[in-house]
């Protein structure tokens, strides 16, 4: 014996973990007769179904010796079930055969059992309870089918004995009935396939499955395990929370299977399209069914904690936890809550519980990393500034251990990555700002530089991802504090600037950008004063002074604001209109397209550069393409139709002119001078009487002029 062979046997005999896969093979044959109202075709699906059901009962034999449904007590229907759910079957032979008294079919399917995969499989399954059930009832479904063909099989072999006048009537009555039947059992075997072939890591895999459960609704309209298994998939795959809702709809109409979860699904759908009133009443419904079910409490919970209904969702989750002190999920969601009441010692403590059911859980450590900056800022108001910078090491600790985790853990996508950089910036920033109150410089610093390193690093998540571009004033808020920090006050201006002409900015953070912006400007202007006074920065004190029509001293303070921060396209554009009220067109163009260089999602400055071409120079062509680009990025900008109504009426472009006014018109039908501009086109064409009906409706709704002109004609508006 060769050494090799010797060592591998040695191996197989005397170490305990070491194991072969193996391959084991069950088949198993139907005889199916067929004959009078029953078609071969619907004999040979029903054969198919009986075959595929009974060699997994085989194979379950062979499951139930299996040390791990031995560990989980797993039941023998239970068994079958898991059967279903983790083997799969082929036909492997079928041929017809007659005999002198029957027709009939007959087929062969067989199933493979890998064990080198099984128990990882069993494992997956047996986890996951919920989909354990789904199979459940599928293949209770296909149970109660096989069981109304028999029944229409032994209807069928008595139809010899039948009066001849009933017997015609009767056969095809069968034969309706065979052919749904077949139908049925078709469609849920398409779902089967789908229910395989879905498992929820390749999308091409899951879009194939989705094709499936379609072919089964084909099949059968009616088949609801078909549409819920679609409305999941939309649900939790694709995120097309209507077409679920849609689905899940119609698994309620066809009724009464499913009723049980098909409402804690459309619960959860009309959750994530912010319906939460229809949420709350399916969470209701389907705790109607379930009351002992954790799951439908801490959903139902965190509907009212959308709703900021918060006292409701922790009484919710607390009854969630009474049913399963084990619910993580329940005590991260009363975190939440609490943490919305302000409530943050006890936000920490459900976190605790949550983290301590899963330690790794980066959503748990977040919402706890939330809570002890929260509640280091509610120390630090109440001058207890040693428990304030605790609470905020704290919160970085916490930061911390989720990129520890991101190491190891390829589910922390962009939007998280982004949400820890930031929120680690801030903790930061604001123990920066604890250190500096009680003289701890260097300390102070550091904090600073750890927070602009980390929201530069933010920064650069969104801005290489168009679908994260609402988060950038964050961001850009979180650089320029921590530039103010570090007496960098021009880039700080910058980035307080870049934040708040951010498209869709919220207020909270326009007040955070405008509070530093002024701190920054009055250390600029008076140096590190601890007690110098707030000053506007220049480019509010500009707008003030340009709504007070003071065009000179708002030119002044934007020159200052665009010395500051040569990127202010906010400063150029205000500017800009400056110089048109003082008719020093020429300077006005020109800061409109720096502006627009800048800020190429100015609609404004494209608006109102496109009415110098317009009223001063004339070019209603390039007028047109302002007033278009800015249309593009708002569609419902009316007075941008309106413009563009008016430069088609030049250049005799009626249709596009009239249906530029209607849009104007469908968006604010109550401004009058849509309709007299709309009256002067149809003028312009001839058709005096929609013209004169669209003065009437300008005279009613108040303009002055449309009514001395009826005045004038003598006729009534």
């Amino acid at each position: 014996m060769s050494k090799k062979i010797f060592l591998f046997l040695f191996a197989l005999l005397y170490i305990p973990n070491i194991s072969v896969a193996e391959i084991k093979t069950y088949t198993h044959t139907v005889k199916q007769r067929f004959g009078g109202s029953q078609s071969a075709d619907d004999a040979r699906v029903a054969a198919i179904a009986r075959a595929k059901r009974e060699v997994l009962e085989r194979a379950g034999t062979y499951l139930e010796s299996l040390t791990i449904i031995k560990n989980h007590l797993v039941d023998k229907d239970e068994v079958q079930i898991l059967a279903a759910g983790v083997l799969k079957t082929e036909v492997v032979s079928e041929k017809r055969y007659a005999s002198e008294d029957a027709y009939g079919i007959i087929i062969t399917v067989k199933v493979d059992i890998d064990t080198k995969v099984l128990e990882k499989r069993i494992s997956k399954l047996l986890q996951d309870r919920e989909l354990l059930e789904k199979y459940r009832t599928v293949r209770q479904r296909e149970k109660k089918l096989l069981a109304r063909i028999e029944k229409l099989e032994e209807q069928n072999q008595k139809l010899g004995s039948l009066p001849p006048q009933h017997r015609e009537q009767k056969k095809e009555e069968l034969e309706a009935q065979f052919n749904e039947t077949a139908a049925s059992l078709k469609a849920i075997e398409w779902v089967s396939k789908g229910i395989a072939k879905w498992d929820g890591e390749d999308s091409k895999i899951n879009r194939q499955a989705t094709d499936y459960f379609n072919e089964a609704i084909v099949l059968d309209p009616n088949c609801s395990d078909a549409y819920f298994w679609r409305g999941f998939f939309y649900l939790t795959e694709s995120l097309k929370y209507q077409l679920a809702i849609d689905d899940f709809t119609r698994v309620i109409q066809i009724g009464p299977k499913y009723e049980d979860v098909v409402y804690q699904y459309r619960g959860k759908a009309f959750n994530r399209l912010f319906k939460y009133d229809k949420a709350l009443a399916d969470f209701n419904l389907a705790i109607s069914y379930k009351p002992k079910d954790d799951y439908l409490y801490s959903e139902r919970g965190e509907t009212y904690n959308n709703l900021g209904q918060y006292e409701r969702a922790i009484e919710d989750f607390n009854q969630a936890l009474i049913i399963n002190p084990g619910n993580a999920d329940a005590y991260y969601r009363r975190g939440n809550a609490y943490t919305d009441l302000n409530k943050y010692n006890q936000a920490i403590n459900s976190y605790n519980k949550a983290i301590k059911v899963f330690p790794s859980h980066i959503p748990y450590l977040a919402g706890r990393a939330r809570a002890f900056l929260s509640l280091a800022m509610e120390h630090s108001k109440n001058k207890g500034k040693s428990k304030a910078i605790k609470y905020a090491k704290l919160s970085i600790n916490d930061r911390n251990r989720i990129f520890n985790i991101q190491k190891h853990d390829s589910e922390l996508n962009h939007y998280r990555s982004f949400w820890n950089y930031f929120g680690r910036s801030s903790a930061y920033n604001y123990l920066a700002e604890c250190y500096d109150s009680i003289g701890k410089h260097q300390s102070t610093i550091k904090c600073y530089q750890h927070a602009l390193i980390d929201s530069d690093k933010a920064l650069s998540i969104v801005k290489t991802d168009s679908f994260y571009q609402f988060l950038l004033p964050q961001a850009y808020i979180a650089r320029g504090i921590a530039l103010y920090g570090l007496k960098n006050y021009k880039q700080s201006f910058a980035a307080l600037n870049k934040a708040l002409r951010t498209e869709g900015i919220e207020s909270n953070d326009v007040s955070m950008a405008l509070l530093y912006l002024c701190k920054g400007y009055s250390r600029f202007k008076h140096g590190e004063k601890p007690d110098a006074p707030l000053i506007a920065y220049p480019s509010q004190s500009g707008e003030l002074f340009f709504n007070e029509k003071n065009y000179d001293k708002a030119i002044v303070a934007f020159n200052e604001a665009i010395e500051l921060d040569p990127e202010d396209s906010f400063s150029f554009r205000y500017r800009a209109g400056c110089f048109t009220r003082l008719k020093q067109f020429e300077n006005a163009l020109s800061d409109f397209n720096k502006a627009i260089i800048l800020n190429p999602k100015d609609k404004k400055a494209y608006y109102y550069r496109g009415g110098i071409w317009c009223h001063i120079l004339g070019d209603f062509n390039k007028a047109i393409e302002d007033h278009s680009k800015c249309i593009q990025l708002d569609p419902k900008y009316s007075d941008a139709y309106y413009w563009r109504c008016r430069c088609n009426l030049e250049l005799k472009y009626y249709d596009e002119a009239i249906k530029d006014c209607n849009k104007a018109i469908e968006l604010i039908p109550t401004a009058a001078h849509f309709y007299t501009a709309r009256a002067k086109i149809y003028e312009e064409l001839g058709n005096n009487e929609l013209a004169i009906n669209d003065i009437k409706v300008a005279a009613r709704l108040g303009d002055k002029g449309a009514q001395k002109f009826l005045e004038y004609k003598g006729e009534s508006y």
